[in-house]
């Protein structure tokens, strides 16, 4: 029996996940409370918010592409239903974290560098 739904789904995620990234990519999200990388940092600074959001939508959609093609190999090698929740949660969960915790770090360097940009033109 072919299970194509899981994969179906996991690919489906995939797209809708690299899709929302396309537009933060493009730095056509203003600030924000609802779409986007919200840390004190980005909420601060239109500056902050524009350069980390725009690497937060590059890593959405790179993790949108690998997520989509989980689900294709997973329906291609007829991975059985269970293996193939099993990878698509972990590859999803673990590609969530990774997206969130550098979007973070990023934010916080930008935001430590404007911070010393800023502190250096006083002192001039």
């Amino acid at each position: 029996m072919v299970y194509v739904a899981i994969p179906f789904t996991i690919i489906t995620l995939g797209v809708i996940i690299g899709l929302l990234g396309l537009p933060l990519w493009r730095r056509n999200v203003p600030r924000n409370e609802l779409y986007g990388l919200k840390t004190r940092a980005t909420l601060a600074s239109d500056a902050v918010w524009y350069e980390a959001n725009a690497r937060s939508g590059l890593d959405l959609i790179a993790f949108g592409v690998v997520l989509a093609t989980v689900g294709l190999t997973l329906g291609l090698l007829r991975v059985n239903p269970f293996m193939q929740i099993i990878t698509g949660n972990g590859v999803a969960i673990l590609g969530c974290l990774f997206c969130v915790v550098r979007g973070v770090l990023h934010a916080r360097r930008l935001a430590r560098s404007a911070e010393k940009r800023s502190a250096d033109q006083v002192i001039d």
